[in-house]
């Protein structure tokens, strides 16, 4: 995670769940120190399955909680298959 509180994918997805009343689920790893994000609302990811992160249509080289946006950034979370 972000040493300092910024903005991240993994906040923003948290951000409009809490505004779009939807869940979202992932696990924990502290070894990369971010979340594998498993479901979002009804959408569960399979086990060929994971959710890549786009911040204005471009996949993030890092996690969602280690990837800093900014303010008026796109962030989609795509099922997408091995």
């Amino acid at each position: 995670m972000s040493p300092s509180r910024v903005a991240t994918p993994t906040a923003a997805l948290d951000d409009a769940a809490r505004r779009a009343h939807f869940s979202w689920d992932g696990t924990w790893y502290p070894s990369f120190d971010d979340y594998a994000v498993s479901r979002t609302a009804a959408g569960t990811a399979g086990a060929s399955e994971y959710r890549n992160i786009s911040v204005n249509g471009t996949p993030t080289p890092v996690g969602g909680c280690q990837f800093r946006i900014r303010t008026g950034d796109k962030v989609v979370f795509t099922l997408t298959a091995f």
